[in-house]
């Protein structure tokens, strides 16, 4: 007779609901842990009540997981520890058997130093303090596992570690299919031929090469999602044919990707976040997913942590991340080729549906945990 799995607690520190793709990824992975333990919990931090987290959740397309439990959390003790008090206070109290997922080697250390049995989910290399006793003691204890967004950072991990390569699994990002319902929605300004992006301002992400290309390329639309005008002017003049809509929800910019003729993810090798840390070597976008599910062309960054998803010619165009000219000549490719953007778009969206899914990731994970 089999032995049901032990109760399931998945732990993000993140803060839902909030701008930060990290809340993103929190939200959908709980839903989706969710539908698979038949025990199962979610604790987060939130500035709400539990009353109101349909309407929080459904933000992200979703309804709320089963069981949440929420650590208060405002803005002014973000980057401090004392939310961790909340955490041991909520942990202290679960089976012994319990298995904690978390995607924060803090909430890892709290977890793994009540004894319980832990995996973390890493998204930057294993660094400063609660780095240096995570390496101890996941090394000293076989039963605790990691799990990585990239092939690179399980690499780094296992260099760093010593710890087997089989305990470590790569498990990148996804997508909630059910954005791809969203309708395409009309965009502020239409333009012959619409270029859209969606992410943040952060150095690397590519703003500058938004700005430049829409500069040498004045009679096609350049649509900004996430970065204000005031961002966009800051790499550089903000050319008439490039809107900034700023922050929007994720129904809404899914509705403004999908009504665009193509798609710009043009990350570079440095991508520098608001701690500081440099993630470019590191990184799954969410947004490259997200485009995925669009069906629409997508034009990328030729680097390792996006070309192990996107494949030049096949479900996107590649192009060296620096290269303004390149990224202007494979837009022009897709304008005088309406069946290669066709066929790129479609390939993107059935390579997502069969592999790139928040429930098939978590299935994968899950698998990874108990095998």
């Amino acid at each position: 007779m089999s032995t049901a799995p032990p109760p399931f607690i998945y732990a993000t520190r993140s803060i839902i609901p909030s701008g930060c793709a990290n809340a993103v990824q929190s939200a959908n992975m709980a839903c989706a842990f969710s539908d698979l333990f038949d025990s199962f919990s979610a604790v987060f931090r939130s500035p709400v009540h539990l009353e109101d987290l349909p309407a929080v959740f459904s933000e992200f397309e979703l309804i709320p997981p089963r069981n949440p439990h929420i650590i208060f959390s405002r803005a002014q003790v973000d980057w401090s520890s004392l939310y961790l008090t909340g955490y041991a206070t909520y942990l202290r109290r679960q089976p012994a058997s319990s298995l904690v997922y978390t995607r924060s080697g803090r909430v890892g250390w709290v977890s793994a130093t009540l004894g319980l049995n832990t995996v973390v989910e890493l998204h930057d290399p294993l660094i400063g303090p609660y780095a240096r006793w995570l390496r101890k003691r996941w090394r000293q204890n076989p039963r605790l596992k990691l799990v990585t967004t990239t092939a690179r950072l399980k690499a780094d991990v296992e260099e760093r570690t010593g710890i087997a390569a089989d305990r470590i699994l790569v498990a990148g990002g996804a997508a909630n299919p059910g954005l791809s319902a969203v309708p395409a929605s009309e965009p502020v300004h239409r333009f012959v031929f619409n270029v859209g992006y969606a992410g943040s301002a952060f150095k690397g992400k590519g703003l500058e090469i938004l700005v430049a290309c829409a500069t040498r390329m004045p009679d096609v639309g350049f649509h900004v999602i996430g970065p204000s005008a005031n961002d966009c002017r800051a790499v550089g003049p903000l050319p008439a044919n490039l809107i900034a809509y700023g922050r929007k929800t994720n129904r809404e910019s899914m509705g403004l990707l999908k009504s665009m003729d193509c798609l710009l993810l043009p990350n570079q090798r440095s991508v520098i976040i608001r701690s500081g840390a440099d993630i470019g070597a590191h990184t799954s976008p969410l947004k490259m997913f997200e485009y995925m599910a669009t069906g629409r062309p997508i034009i990328a960054s030729d680097l390792p942590v996006l070309s192990g998803t996107l494949y030049d010619d096949r479900n996107a165009l590649l192009c060296p991340p620096e290269d303004i000219a390149g990224f202007c000549s494979r837009i022009t490719r897709l304008r005088q080729n309406p069946d290669l953007a066709r066929r790129l778009g479609e390939q993107a969206r059935f390579d997502f549906e069969s592999h790139y899914t928040w429930s098939s990731r978590a299935k994968r994970i899950r698998d990874f945990i108990y095998a």
